[in-house]
């Protein structure tokens, strides 16, 4: 995320929003620190959509595994990725309670009621949390991956006028606004596919 930040401070011209990094603590111990951020912080009032960078391993590529509700994001991110990477299933399966954890996405999308996207690390899963977790095992094409499309992302949301719809639109809770199925493909370079829920059976 410091990437990131120097990344971005480049670009900083005509943004039309701030953007916030939260590095916070207390997930394992039941997301401690997203639900103090998003329950006490004088900022969290501000917060419009949430982007949330996670692991579930050790390197890879940072694939987007939950998105939604509101829809935008995903397509914003399957039109400015350079490398997108994603699965539905894994948002399937994630959701469906067979898999006993949680993300800092379910509290900003449950507690704050807020849209966005979870992207996670899931190479070297058996090892992710025991003592065998090792710095070398992140491979330097990892970052390099989430910041590529992180970057573009980034750059894609602060400058457009789309959040203030989102923003007067914030997800009630227990509510659903429409979703989309999302997954990637090899074709020469990656590409995401996106479609409306609608549209599923």
């Amino acid at each position: 995320m410091l990437e990131l930040a120097r990344g971005l401070s480049h670009w900083a011209h005509g943004f039309k929003h701030a953007v916030v990094f939260l590095f916070n603590t207390g997930e394992e111990e039941g997301l401690d620190g997203a639900h103090s951020f998003i329950t006490q912080h004088p900022w969290n009032s501000s917060i419009q959509v949430v982007v949330d960078l996670e692991a579930m391993g050790v390197g890879g590529k940072s694939s987007l595994f939950q998105g939604g509700p509101d829809p935008w994001l995903v397509e914003v991110f399957a039109r400015v990725a350079k490398y997108p990477s994603a699965q539905i299933t894994s948002q399937d399966i994630f959701q469906s309670g067979m898999i006993k954890s949680a993300t800092d996405f379910q509290v900003y999308k449950e507690v704050a009621g807020l849209s966005g996207l979870d992207f996670a690390y899931m190479d070297y899963t058996a090892v992710y949390h025991t003592e065998n977790d090792k710095l070398e095992l992140l491979q330097p094409g990892s970052l390099q991956h989430l910041g590529d499309n992180m970057l573009a992302l980034l750059l894609e949301v602060l400058t457009t006028s789309h959040l203030q719809n989102l923003k007067t639109n914030k997800i009630e809770k227990g509510s659903e606004q429409f979703q989309v199925v999302y997954f990637d493909v090899l074709v020469r370079d990656k590409h995401l596919i996106y479609f409306p829920c609608p549209i599923c059976f």
